[in-house]
C-alpha cells in the first residue's frame, strides 16, 4: 500500500511539472512573440517626396533620411523616430539648371525652411492605432525649423522575418512652423499665392 501510494504522489508530481513546464513555455512563447525589439531603417532605401503647391501650378522633389528606426511588438508597430537632413532637398520637377537651383537656394534660406541653422528635421512617433481598412493610423510629433507639433497620418508597415517596407503620407501645415512665405495669411495675393499646406510622401524597404 505505502509502495503504490508513493507511486500514485510521484505520478501526480511528475505529471503536475509537465503541465507546469508546459505552461511556462507557452508563457515565454508569448513573451517572445511580444518583444519589443527596434530595426533600423535602411536609409539607403528610404525616400522622402516633397510637394507643394501653389495657385499657378506646383514643385516637387527629394530629401534624404539620415538616421531612424522604427519600434514593434512582435510585428505590430509601435513607435519609431526618423531624422531628415535638409540640406539634401532636391527639385525634380525643374529642368533648367539655374532655376532650379534657384528654387533650392530659396528653400534652404530663411524664407522657408533656414537649413543653415536647422538642418535636421525630426518625427517621432507617439501613438499607433490600427485603422479600420489595415495600416495604422499614426500620432507624431514633426519639428521643423524648431518647432514641434503633432501631426496624424496613415502607414502601412510590414515586419517580417527581419524584413521592413512600408510608406506613410504625411501632410503638414508650413505656417505652423513659422514658414509663411507666399501665404495668404501675410496678405500674398490669390493668384501669386503658396498652399499652406506640404506632403511628403515616404516610402521604405
Amino acid at each position: 500500500m505505502i509502495g503504490e501510494k508513493l507511486y500514485i504522489c510521484s505520478y501526480k508530481f511528475s505529471t503536475n511539472m509537465k503541465k507546469i513546464k508546459l505552461i511556462a513555455l507557452l508563457f515565454i512563447g508569448a513573451l517572445g512573440m511580444n518583444a519589443q525589439t527596434n530595426v533600423a531603417l535602411n536609409t539607403s532605401n528610404t525616400k522622402v517626396e516633397w510637394l507643394g503647391k501653389k495657385f499657378a501650378g506646383k514643385h516637387f522633389g527629394l530629401v534624404n533620411v539620415s538616421a531612424g528606426s522604427l519600434e514593434f511588438s512582435g510585428n505590430a508597430l509601435k513607435g519609431g523616430k526618423v531624422e531628415i537632413d535638409m540640406n539634401s532637398i532636391t527639385c525634380t520637377d525643374i529642368e533648367d539648371a539655374e532655376s532650379n537651383a534657384g528654387l533650392i537656394g530659396h528653400l534652404k534660406n530663411q524664407d522657408f525652411f533656414d537649413v543653415a541653422n536647422h538642418p535636421k528635421a525630426n518625427l517621432e512617433i507617439t501613438k499607433v492605432q490600427k485603422a479600420k481598412k489595415g495600416g495604422y493610423v499614426v500620432t507624431g510629433n514633426l519639428t521643423i525649423k524648431g518647432a514641434t507639433h503633432a501631426v496624424v497620418f496613415p502607414a502601412s508597415v510590414s515586419h517580417n522575418n527581419g524584413k521592413l517596407s512600408g510608406k506613410a503620407t504625411i501632410v503638414f501645415d508650413r505656417t505652423k512652423y513659422d514658414i509663411k512665405y507666399g501665404s495668404t495669411l501675410i496678405g500674398a495675393a490669390k493668384d501669386k499665392a503658396i498652399e499652406n499646406k506640404v506632403t511628403l510622401t515616404v516610402t521604405f524597404q
